[in-house]
C-alpha cells in the first residue's frame, strides 16, 4: 500500500527525522525539483498546506545549497538531528565526526561544511552544550576527479568511488567516535553509498557510520495525488538500487 506523507516528521528508530525506505539514508525534508514545482504553478494545481510549505522550504533550500543564505535556518535542525543520532547510535562513544559528501566538482567547498563550521562556532562560543565532542572532518573524503552533476547524467556508486579518495593525513584508526556523512540534497543516494563504502574500506565499521541529508529528492515513483486538502504526495515504497 502506498504511503501518504504530508511532510510532517515521522518517528523512525526514535528519531524525529525521515528514513528513506531501504536506503539507509536519514533526511529532514522532501525536495521537489524545480521543474516540477514550476509545473504545479503553471497548471494551477491546488496544493495542500503541507505541500505548499514544502515548496516554500525548497526555495530556501536552493539558496542554502548555492549561496551563503539560510545556512543558519537549515543548520539548526541538522544539529538537532546530529544530537539525536549520537545519543541513539553512538551513545558511549567519545564523539561524532562530521564529514561531507564531496561536491561533484573537485576543489569546490561542500555547502554542508558551512553548517559544520557554524556548529563548531556555536560550540566554541558556548551557545550549545554537548556531552560529546564534535569533530570537523569535512575533508576526510576528497573529490580528486570531477564527475557530472545529477542533472548532467547518471552517476553510479563505482563512478563516485573512482573519483573520491580517503584523506590519509587523517588518522582515525584508534578513534572511539561515530561518523556522520552529511549532504545537502540526495537524489539517488549513490554518492552517500560510495562515501560509506570508502570509509569501510579504510577500517571504519559499518555500524559506526550514519548518512544524513538535509533533503531527499522526491522519487520519480512519487506523484501528486488529490485529496480533500488539495494535492499531496503519494509515495510508493521503493528500493534505492546500489549500482
Amino acid at each position: 500500500m502506498a504511503l501518504e506523507r504530508k511532510f510532517r516528521y515521522a518517528k523512525i528508530h526514535n528519531l524525529n527525522i525521515f528514513h528513506a525506505l531501504y536506503s539507509d539514508i536519514y533526511y529532514l525534508y522532501d525536495y521537489i525539483p524545480g521543474p516540477r514545482r514550476k509545473e504545479y504553478k503553471e497548471q494551477g494545481v491546488k496544493l495542500s498546506n503541507n505541500v505548499e510549505e514544502c515548496v516554500k522550504l525548497n526555495e530556501d533550500l536552493i539558496k542554502y545549497k548555492n549561496h551563503n543564505k539560510y545556512v543558519k535556518k537549515f543548520t539548526e535542525p541538522l544539529f538537532e538531528s546530529i544530537e539525536k543520532i549520537h545519543n541513539i547510535y553512538f551513545n558511549g562513544k567519545d564523539g561524532a565526526a562530521l564529514l561531507t559528501v564531496p561536491p561533484s566538482r573537485k576543489n569546490k567547498t561542500p555547502q554542508t561544511k558551512k553548517s559544520i563550521d557554524l556548529i563548531k562556532k556555536w560550540e566554541e562560543n558556548g551557545q550549545i552544550e554537548l556531552d560529546f565532542e564534535i569533530h570537523n572532518y569535512y575533508d576526510l573524503l576528497i573529490r580528486h576527479k570531477s564527475v557530472p552533476s545529477s542533472k548532467e547524467g547518471d552517476r553510479t556508486i563505482k563512478k563516485h568511488k573512482d573519483s573520491i579518495k580517503f584523506n590519509e593525513e587523517k588518522d582515525v584508526s584508534d578513534s572511539n567516535i561515530g561518523f556522520i556523512i552529511l549532504d545537502d540534497i540526495t537524489t539517488s543516494g549513490n554518492s552517500m553509498y560510495a562515501c560509506r563504502d570508502i570509509l569501510i574500506e579504510n577500517g571504519i565499521e559499518n555500524k559506526d557510520i550514519i548518512s544524513l541529508a538535509i533533503a531527499r529528492t522526491v522519487n520519480i515513483h512519487e506523484e501528486l495525488k488529490k485529496s480533500n486538502e488539495g494535492a499531496i504526495i503519494k509515495i510508493e515504497p521503493y528500493r534505492v538500487e546500489r549500482c
